[in-house]
Parts: C-alpha cells; sequence; structure tokens
C-alpha cells in the first residue's frame, strides 16, 4: 500500500468544532481529499462545502455513506448520532474518526468496536488533550519511574461555559447527551487517567446540577438535565487512588490579550513514592509542568523539551492547541495518513468503548451510592 497516497475523506458535520478542528486540519494535510460533506440543513451545508471547497454535499448521512466516494469519514456530530453513523460507516468498510464519547453508553460503544475489529478498519477518538506537548512530556516522565510507585492523582477540569441559566444546551438533555459534564469533558480526564496510571479497577461518583437551565428543549419538549459538574473517585489496578473533577460552572477567566477566551482551566497533581509532578493549563499562557522531589531543594518548573514542540508556537496555548493539530499533524492528520498507510492508531473505538464503560460506572455509582467495578 502506498503510504504516500491520497485519501477520499466525507466528514459529518458542519458545525464549529468541525470549522475549527478538523477542517483547517485537513486543509493542510497533503494527503487528504475531502470529497463529501453531510449536514442536517441544507443551507448550512452547502456553505459549508463552498466555503471547504467541498464538491459533494448531503443532508441524509446514508446516502452519502452508499455514494463510494468516501474511504474514510469524520463523524463530527452530537453524541446520540455516533452510533447510527459509526455502525453505518464500518458496515461499509469504512475508516472511521469519532468525536468522544463515541456513544450514549457502553453496550452501543462495545458493539462499535466489535465491529470495527471485525472490519479491521482503521479507527480513532478526538481525545485531543493526549497530543498536547506538556500532557506527551508528562506522560513520558510518569513511565520512565520519575514519581516512583503511583500514590493518588487529582485531576480538575474547570470551564464555564455552561454557567448562564435559561438556556437550553444539548449537552445538558440527557437523551442526546447520555450525561453533560462527565460526558462532554470528564470523558477527556478519565481517559487520560488510564492512559497515565493503567487500568482503573472501581469508580465512585457524584454528579451534581446547579444551574437552572431552559425547562423546555428547542422542540418545546421537556426533558431531563444532565449534570454540571461531576466527581469521580477512581481505583486503580496499581493501588493508585485518583478523583476527576470535570465542571462546566466553574469562574475561570482567561485574561488574554490575543483575542481568545476560552475560559477554562486544567489542573493535574500526581503524587508518588519518589517526587511530585504537577500541570497547569490555562489556556492563556501557562501550559507549566511542576516537579518537586525529596533532596532536590525548592519544586521547579520542569521545561517542555524541544522534541515535544516541534515547530508549535509556545507563547500561548490557543497557539500551541492550534499549531498541534493544523501544523504538526496530530489526531486529525495522523488518522488520514495511517489510512494510507494501512496502520491502526491509538486511541481507536476500543478505547473509546472503554472510556464509555468507565461513564457508565460513573453513571451507575451517581444512583447506587456504591463502588462499581470496571474491570
Amino acid at each position: 500500500m502506498n503510504a504516500n497516497r491520497k485519501v477520499n475523506l466525507g466528514i459529518i458535520g458542519v458545525g464549529w468544532w468541525a470549522n475549527t478542528m478538523h477542517m483547517p486540519a485537513l486543509v493542510n494535510c497533503e494527503q487528504a481529499n475531502v470529497v463529501a460533506c453531510c449536514g442536517r440543513h441544507l443551507e448550512r451545508t452547502a456553505a459549508f462545502a463552498k466555503k471547504w471547497n467541498i464538491p459533494h454535499y448531503y443532508i441524509d448521512y446514508r446516502e452519502m455513506l452508499a455514494s463510494k466516494l468516501c474511504e474514510a469519514v469524520l463523524v463530527v456530530t452530537g453524541n446520540d448520532s455516533h452510533y447510527p453513523i459509526v455502525m453505518e460507516a464500518l458496515r461499509r468498510d469504512l475508516h472511521v474518526l469519532c468525536e468522544k464519547p463515541i456513544a450514549l453508553n457502553y453496550e452501543q460503544a462495545a458493539e462499535m468496536a466489535d465491529l470495527a475489529a471485525q472490519k479491521g478498519v482503521v479507527t480513532t477518538v478526538a481525545f485531543t488533550y493526549r497530543h498536547m506537548p506538556s500532557t506527551r512530556y508528562l506522560k513520558d516522565l510518569i513511565d520512565s519511574g520519575w514519581l516512583g510507585r503511583p500514590y493518588h492523582m487529582h485531576m480538575r477540569y474547570y470551564a464555564a461555559f455552561a454557567r448562564t441559566p435559561g438556556i437550553y444546551l444539548w449537552r445538558f438533555d440527557k437523551k442526546l447527551s447520555g450525561s453533560g459534564a462527565l460526558a462532554d469533558i470528564g470523558s477527556h480526564f478519565l481517559h487520560l487517567a488510564e492512559w497515565f496510571y493503567g487500568p482503573i479497577e472501581a469508580v465512585t461518583a457524584q454528579l451534581g446540577v446547579f444551574i437552572e437551565r431552559a425547562p423546555l428543549d428547542l422542540n418545546g419538549q421537556p426533558y431531563e438535565q444532565a449534570d454540571d459538574s461531576a466527581m469521580v473517585m477512581l481505583r486503580f489496578k496499581n493501588g493508585a487512588q485518583g478523583l476527576v473533577h470535570a465542571s462546566a460552572i466553574a469562574y475561570e477567566k482567561t485574561y488574554a490579550d490575543h483575542g481568545y477566551g476560552f475560559d477554562q482551566v486544567h489542573e493535574w497533581d500526581f503524587h508518588g513514592s519518589a517526587g511530585t509532578l504537577r500541570q497547569v493549563i490555562d489556556w492563556d499562557f501557562r501550559q507549566h509542568i511542576i516537579g518537586d522531589r525529596p533532596g532536590d531543594g525548592p519544586e521547579r518548573q520542569l521545561l517542555v523539551p524541544d522534541k515535544y514542540w516541534g515547530d508549535k508556537r509556545r507563547d500561548y496555548v490557543i497557539e500551541t492547541w492550534e499549531d498541534t493539530f493544523r501544523k504538526e499533524g496530530c489526531m486529525t492528520q495522523e488518522f488520514v495518513r495511517a489510512v494510507a498507510a494501512g496502520q491502526q492508531m491509538r486511541p481507536s473505538l476500543a478505547d473509546g468503548a472503554r472510556c464509555q464503560l468507565l461513564l457508565d460506572a460513573a453513571l451507575q455509582s451517581a444512583t447506587t451510592g456504591e463502588w462499581v467495578k470496571t474491570v
């Protein structure tokens, strides 16, 4: 197989994330040939196709997948539509990149992962944060034994995008999202927690609904409101403890002078027998790792080596993020190259299903108040 060949791609979902994340990466990828797009609304989809010079557009994903124009698809839609779209693509032997969480529940996710394995296609899940330079360096530090025996971790994802009361957001409509902050942002950190420390054998969780949102959905129907804050305690197979806190209602103002305002912060603490590691990403200018070990003097910043940066800009986190995916070719472009070469990649749909198992266990625990096994 010619690893340098062009790959014909379709993208399903034409919203802000397709415009912000995936299409800028694809147009900067020489091997990517985006031949089709699909959205729910004709005018919006036609405008997307015109903006990105995509020759074919559809408002029915089944029609697009049946067209045989594509050998690989990107599924950039809401959580509730991932399962039917991905299953249809897999049945047609198409390679798949899917947004996270990959399904509404583990039963769906396992079926997706199993079919992908049977078909032998290339799959990946858009767990973006594992690709950031400081996160990759942190992973290597932990794997090298810098912490010694891991004792515990505390990972906090504080965001402010859901603080406004009285409005409807689909991410907090259980029938569309599965769960709220837990699935939307907590899934990132549950995935990373296992990436850093290994298998989680049990979880217990507490979910909170603090903001009173619109009582009716966009169709004028009542709905069950999902969590806007989620705390998940973790028990790892290696004996370590963990806590992931995902909040969409934490006031975290980004005081940036570059025109971006993410209004969120990621704070991670890792402790072990040999010392402590901390990472702070504030989506302004801080993307720092702090290390502290007995006998080393005051805690100090551990500078991320140049090999992790490549040609990425370093002054502002948002610029590093843009360059990681648009310039350096992580995730979306990596998927294209993997399809061209016929090589599997991680995280796969199997990894996405594993994360879904953790989400389901957290939801179950929040209802029963008990620890739920995950291995």
